[in-house]
């Protein structure tokens, strides 16, 4: 269980893409980004920080606390209320866990067990997890259809570790629209060469204060470097790139949770 565990966290949280992709590239001139000031606090009011904790006993029979953290976003679709994520949480999403919900600042907003969470969700794919937002989470712009196109500046939520783990905003550009595992995918180039880092999965991607996606993937570089005092062997030094990928988020998908409003699709 541990062994999975870990190997489910690395495979997660470091978020390295390798990924076999279906191109269908056009290359456009960026274009520039309007309404940051306008939206940005709009946006940042709609972002959530996700800590979901769980306990592992080891074979010593100490328990150990292992958390998972991401991003989401607070949207409003048709007068319901919900938290739009990345579906990366594996096996840190059961019954038994602790979910912790904070806001942008990191400050507490509302805890609740996995099972109420789970409970909660209205669809999921390999990108994208919605749920139904838990009560007393209102403050929300809208979504839209992903109508964006190859050139658009979009705004990335991505959190700030060496400034008390608060999340900000990243001008991005949508280099290339792609398909991955049947489902759009944008790649985005930040402007100023700032990566995506751990625990970013599930940022919002907003173009003109609209949520039309969230962050999945971000692309690492890999050097080979001759590792110290183990014979024999190397290691790859990997450094996280200023090129990520999001899930493309569609109405499509808000309008099928009234459909399955009652049961959910989980």
């Amino acid at each position: 269980m541990i062994v999975k565990l870990i190997s489910t966290v690395m495979a997660v949280l470091v978020g390295v893409a390798f990924l076999q992709a279906t191109f269908g590239i056009k290359r456009a001139a960026s274009h520039p980004i309007s309404g940051i000031d306008h939206y940005g606090q709009e946006i940042l009011d709609a972002t959530i920080q996700i800590s979901i904790v769980i306990s592992i006993i080891d074979e010593t029979s100490s328990v150990n606390k292992i958390r998972g953290i991401g991003l989401g976003s607070l949207v409003n679709h048709k007068g319901q209320t919900l938290l739009v994520t990345h579906n990366h949480w594996g096996e840190f999403l059961q019954d038994a866990a602790e979910v912790e919900i904070s806001d942008a600042s990191h400050r507490m907003l509302r805890k609740i067990s996995g099972s109420e969470f789970i409970s909660l969700v209205r669809y999921q794919d390999a990108g994208t997890l919605i749920i139904e937002a838990p009560d007393g989470l209102w403050r929300h712009p809208s979504a839209r259809d992903s109508q964006i196109q190859v050139g658009d500046a979009v705004l990335v939520a991505y959190r700030q570790t060496a400034g008390g783990d608060q999340v900000t905003l990243l001008e991005s550009v949508v280099d290339s629209i792609i398909t991955v595992q049947g489902l759009p995918v944008y790649k985005l180039v930040s402007r100023d060469g700032h990566p995506i880092r751990n625990g970013d999965s599930g940022g919002g991607v907003w173009h003109k204060g609209e949520l039309v996606g969230n962050m999945w993937f971000t692309e690492v570089e890999s050097s080979p470097v001759p590792a110290l005092f183990v014979s024999n062997e190397s290691y790859a030094d990997q450094s996280p790139t200023n090129k990520s990928m999001a899930a493309a988020l569609s109405t499509d998908i808000l309008d099928s949770l009234e459909e399955n409003n009652e049961t959910g699709v989980y």
